[in-house]
């Protein structure tokens, strides 16, 4: 009940619309929710995926990889054709546990050709460099003030990349503050 009062109230007094999504979505839902959206409002929204992996389209069963590649090439053509922004979350593969890079997300093939900006989020921590596992424990990362992570530039269309800052994610408020 709390939950819902808070999105009643968010809904009335911002520009703030979420459209929650249980499962896998396609591409045509998303572009009717972006329709949807501009015959409601007049404007485009900005797109936030949660996540890549979700975007399968109806009655297709593919490898993981096919599925990804395929949706950031639809993503990108959506993007491009109606004039709006879409942020993907992806996950990480465990290439990310010891070093960051644009392979690191999962399915990362065409992320790389098409995608304008990707930022890795990973752990802050410190991990032995002959670690190839995940971490046991990540208490090292977290603080009484929420747990340490890193933010990095893997790849800019439109700037130079490799870009980090170190932030903070605070769980209990879900969001992130700047170090």
């Amino acid at each position: 009940e709390l939950f819902c009062r808070a999105m009643d109230e968010i809904q009335e007094n911002s520009h703030l619309y979420i459209r929650s999504i249980v499962g896998h979505t396609s591409v045509d839902g998303i572009k009717k929710a972006i329709e949807l959206h501009q015959q409601e409002t007049g404007n485009a929204p900005i797109v936030i995926l949660d996540f890549l992996q979700n975007v399968r389209e109806p009655g297709v069963i593919n490898a993981d990889k096919q599925v990804i590649d395929a949706a950031v090439y639809m993503l990108n053509a959506v993007a491009h054709d109606m004039e709006t922004p879409v942020l993907a979350l992806s996950s990480l593969g465990r290439s990310a546990y010891e070093k960051p890079s644009l392979s690191s997300a999962k399915g990362s093939g065409d992320i790389e050709y098409a995608a304008s900006n990707v930022i890795l989020l990973t752990s802050a921590e410190t991990k032995p460099a002959t670690t190839t596992s995940r971490p046991s424990s990540r208490t090292s990362a977290r603080t009484t003030n929420g747990t340490k992570v890193q933010a990095t530039s893997v790849k800019n269309r439109f700037s130079s990349s490799q870009n980090s800052c170190q932030l903070t994610f605070v769980g209990q408020y879900n969001y992130f503050t700047e170090n």
